[in-house]
């Protein structure tokens, strides 16, 4: 493999994060990091995974910023 597709798959594995990041590393377009992430996810190369943000309306108390739901419901 070469070109856009090695250098998108480059920048994940260096640690990029987001399409984002990947395309400042790669100097590609985001729409040509974006098409070069779903063909390697087809291909098996990455895993697309859900980033999710907050805490969950239970109070997750796993980190430093973790709240109970009651402490939520008071702000």
């Amino acid at each position: 493999m070469s070109g856009p597709m090695s250098a998108v798959l480059d920048a994940y594995r260096a640690g990029a994060v987001t399409h984002a990041e990947a395309s400042r590393v790669t100097g590609l377009s985001l729409d040509m990091v974006s098409a070069a992430v779903d063909h390697l996810v087809r291909l098996g190369l990455l895993e697309r995974n859900v980033a999710t943000f907050g805490c969950p309306s239970a109070g997750c108390g796993s980190c430093a910023l973790a709240c109970t739901a009651s402490d939520q419901r008071r702000e």
